[in-house]
């Protein structure tokens, strides 16, 4: 979390509709529980895809928590979430997974700082 309290995600996607190189989507949201997280994410998410698909309608869900659990303690707990994009109420028009930087740091060692430039890559 930054220290304005707002949470920085990547959204990385395997396709949207058709178009199967979609660059990820970075975000910053305010912090909340984690459910007004979740629906601000969605929206964001589907504000990104509806441009890339041809359908009028589109779907967007997002899971998270597990089976036991499922609803997470906090926002930071989305980390690792996936999702899916429908159209035309049952196709599957993509799917997602979403990362705060938190769990990217953890996941590529502690370079923090090259993911939090806008365009920062990580060589590992």
């Amino acid at each position: 979390m930054s220290a304005d309290g707002r949470l920085t995600f990547r959204v990385e996607f395997n396709r949207i509709g058709r178009t199967h190189d979609v660059a990820p989507l970075e975000l910053a949201v305010d912090d909340g529980p984690a459910g007004a997280v979740a629906d601000l994410l969605a929206e964001r998410i589907y504000d990104y895809a509806r441009p890339k698909v041809l359908s009028r309608e589109l779907e967007v869900s997002i899971f998270y928590g597990s089976d036991e659990d499922p609803t997470p303690a906090t926002s930071a707990d989305l980390d690792g979430a996936v999702g899916v994009l429908i159209v035309g109420g049952f196709r599957q028009a993509g799917a997602f997974t979403i990362r705060t930087f938190d769990g990217l740091l953890k996941q590529v060692g502690g370079r923090f700082e090259e993911l939090a430039q806008p365009g920062g890559t990580v060589t590992t």
